[in-house]
C-alpha cells in the first residue's frame, strides 16, 4: 500500500508549493520585525555583556537569569552568552545532571565558572527535576572523572567512585568541584528550615573533597582551589569538626555559616587532627542565624591569624522548645570567652557585630550567666561595632535587673568611629531608664574617650522604632555640642547599615538609603540595570520579548 498522503482537489493550489512561496517573498501569511540586536558588532555585544555580568553585584544572580531568558529568544545572543552563563551556576534553575554534563564535555566552559549556588538533597528531597536520571553519567565520563580524582593526588577514591555512579546531588556537586578549577564562591544550602540537632555523621564528600585541599600539600590538590575565596554554609547538619580542613585554603577570605547548631566546644580529638593555631588566611566571619557555644566560636577564631570582620548572631529560639523538653544544656553565649578570643587579633579586627538573640527564660531555666565582654581599648583597629549594651554591663542574664552601667566611654574601643547599638524591648521603666543613662554618660566623656567617634545609631532589636521625647532630645543636643551625630531609628536621616561580603570575599559597610551626594555610589547598579534593558529593546521582535513573565 502506497504511504502517500492522500490530497483531495481543493488542496491542489496553482502556482509554487508554500515553501517556494516562503523563498519567494509572496504571499507571507505574517511578517517578524528583524532583531536590531543582529545589525550590531559583536564587540559591542561583548562589552555590554562585561557591564552586566560584573558577578560581585549583589543582584548577579538576577541578572544571569534574565539574560538566561533573553539569550533564548536569539540564536546569536545565546551563542555570545553561552560561556558567560556559566560564569554564576544555581541547581535550583538548571538540572545538575546536565550541568556536570556540559561541563564534563566542555572544559572550556567548566573554566568559566565562578560563582556555585548549590541546594543539597540530603533528606531525599522530592523538587529533583529528572527523577528518571535523564542526564546520568556514561561510564566513560565516570572514568574521566575518576582519572581527575587519581591525577589530583586525592586519597580514598573508592569513596568518589561510588558517589559517580550514584549521582546524589551532593555527589554532582563533588564531581563540579572536580572539574571547575577557578570557582572563586561557593553557596551550599539544604531543606532544612532550622538547625539541625543530629547533624551529618559523616561529612558529605564535597566538603571532604575542600578539607582535602586543605590540608594537602600534593601540588595538584593544593593549587586546585587556588580562586576559592568565599564560602557560604546555609546547612543545619553540618558539624563544626566537618569544616576544620576547609580553613586551611590558602586562598579562602570569608566564610559565611547559618543555621548552624553546636552545643559545648568542639572536639579537640578531631579539631586539632586538622587544625592549628592561626593555620587560616580567613578574613571575614560571619555567622548568622546559629545556636553555636561561645567556646566553639573561640576555637574557630583561635585558628585564624588576622580577623578584619566578626559577626555573630546568637540565636537559640528555633531550640527553645526542644531544649526544655528533652532538658539538654543549650549552647552558651558568653562574653568573656568571646573577649579573650577578640583580643588575640586586636592588630586586625576593624568591624564587630554581636547579636544576641537567645530566649532570657531558656537562661533563666538552666541558670546560665552571660558575663561582660569588659574592655575593647586595647582593639585599636577596631572603627566599627554593633551590639546591644548588655555585654558591657556586668550581667548575669541580659535583663537582669541588677546589672551596672554600661560605662561605654571606658570600654570601647579608643578608635570607634561609627556605633550601632540595639537597645531591649523590655517595656518597663528600669530598662529605658538604664540605656538614658549609659548615653548620657557616653555623651559627657566620648571627647576625651573616643575622640574619632562620629555617629551613633540606635533601634530597639525588634520593632526598631525608637519614641524620640525631650529628654532623649537633650540627650542628642549633648552629643552634638561633642561633634558627634545620635540618630534613632524612625528619625529622619537615619539609615541602618548593611554588614555583608560580597562574592569576591572583599568586606564593605553600606548604608541603605543614600544621599544625593553619594548617587554615584549605585551607578554600577543602575548601568546593569539598564544594560539589561537595553538588550531587551535590542531584542525586540513583533510578539514582544518576556522576561520571567514580564513584558520588556
Amino acid at each position: 500500500m502506497s504511504k502517500r498522503k492522500f490530497t483531495k482537489p481543493g488542496d491542489l493550489l496553482p502556482g509554487p508549493s508554500p515553501r517556494k512561496r516562503r523563498a519567494q517573498g509572496t504571499d507571507r501569511p505574517f511578517t517578524t520585525k528583524t532583531s536590531v540586536l543582529n545589525d550590531l558588532p559583536e564587540e559591542l555585544i561583548l562589552e555590554v555583556l562585561d557591564q552586566v555580568l560584573w558577578w560581585e553585584d549583589g543582584d548577579a544572580k538576577a541578572h544571569y537569569q534574565t539574560l538566561h531568558s533573553l539569550s533564548l529568544t536569539n540564536r546569536k545572543l545565546y551563542r555570545l552568552t553561552k560561556s558567560y552563563l556559566y560564569t554564576i551556576v544555581d541547581n535550583v534553575f538548571v538540572d545538575s545532571g546536565k550541568l556536570l554534563r556540559s561541563a564534563i564535555q566542555e572544559p572550556e566552559l567548566a573554566k568559566r565558572i565562578k560563582c556555585v549556588h548549590w541546594l543539597d538533597d540530603h533528606q531525599g528531597s522530592p523538587y529533583q527535576w529528572n527523577p528518571d536520571n535523564k542526564y546520568k553519567l556514561s561510564q566513560i565520563e565516570r572514568r574521566e572523572l575518576c582519572k581527575l580524582v587519581d591525577r589530583l593526588g586525592i586519597p580514598e577514591i573508592q569513596a568518589y567512585r561510588i558517589g559517580f555512579k550514584e549521582q546524589k546531588m551532593r555527589d554532582n556537586l563533588t564531581s563540579l568541584l572536580l572539574v571547575a578549577p577557578d570557582i572563586e564562591s561557593i553557596e551550599v544550602a539544604d531543606t532544612n528550615m532550622c538547625c539541625s540537632p543530629s547533624g551529618y555523621r559523616l561529612r558529605p564528600m564535597w566538603l571532604k573533597l575542600l578539607c582535602d585541599a586543605g590540608m594537602s600539600t600534593i601540588p595538584g590538590l593544593s593549587t586546585h582551589f587556588q580562586h576559592l575565596s568565599t564560602i557560604r554554609l546555609q546547612m543545619g547538619p553540618i558539624k563544626l569538626e566537618h569544616i576544620g580542613g576547609m580553613l586551611r585554603l590558602p586562598s579562602l577570605r570569608a566564610l559565611m555559616l547559618e543555621d548552624i547548631f553546636h552545643p559545648g566546644e568542639i572536639l579537640p580529638w578531631r579539631w586539632d587532627a586538622e587544625v592549628a593555631p592561626r593555620c587560616s588566611n580567613l578574613q571575614v566571619l560571619y555567622i548568622e542565624n546559629s545556636y553555636i557555644d561561645s567556646l566553639a566560636v573561640a576555637q574557630i577564631l583561635h585558628a585564624i591569624k588576622a580577623l578584619k570582620l566578626f559577626c555573630l548572631d546568637f540565636d537559640n529560639w528555633i531550640h527553645s522548645a526542644a531544649n526544655r523538653f528533652f532538658g539538654e544544656r543549650p549552647p552558651l553565649m558568653h562574653y568573656p570567652t568571646l573577649a579573650a578570643a577578640l583580643l588575640a587579633h586586636k592588630d586586625s579586627l576593624e568591624q564587630l557585630s554581636l547579636e544576641d538573640s537567645s530566649e532570657g527564660e531558656l537562661r533563666a531555666f538552666f541558670g546560665d550567666e552571660t558575663g561582660c565582654l569588659g574592655s575593647l581599648r586595647d582593639m585599636h583597629k577596631l572603627k566599627y561595632v554593633d551590639m546591644g549594651l548588655y555585654p558591657f554591663r556586668q550581667n548575669k542574664t541580659p535583663h537582669d535587673d541588677n546589672a551596672a552601667p554600661a560605662r561605654l566611654a571606658e570600654n570601647l574601643p579608643r578608635n570607634i568611629e561609627h556605633m550601632d547599638i540595639s537597645i531591649e524591648e523590655v517595656l518597663n521603666d528600669a530598662e529605658e531608664k538604664r540605656w538614658r543613662r549609659d548615653l548620657e554618660d557616653l555623651a559627657r566623656t566620648c571627647k576625651t574617650m573616643v575622640p574619632l567617634l562620629r555617629e551613633i545609631r540606635v533601634a530597639k532589636r525588634l520593632v526598631q522604632v525608637v519614641f524620640v521625647d525631650d529628654e532623649v532630645r537633650k540627650i542628642k543636643e549633648k552629643f552634638a555640642e561633642q561633634g558627634v551625630v545620635l540618630r534613632f531609628c524612625g528619625e529622619e536621616g537615619y539609615r541602618p547599615t548593611v554588614k555583608h561580603c560580597t562574592g569576591g570575599g572583599r568586606e564593605r559597610d553600606e548604608d541603605v538609603d543614600v544621599d544625593v551626594d553619594d548617587a554615584e555610589v549605585d551607578d554600577d547598579d543602575n548601568d546593569s540595570s539598564l544594560s539589561i534593558q537595553l538588550m531587551a529593546d535590542l531584542l525586540g521582535t513583533a510578539g514582544g520579548t518576556y522576561v520571567h513573565g514580564h513584558e520588556v
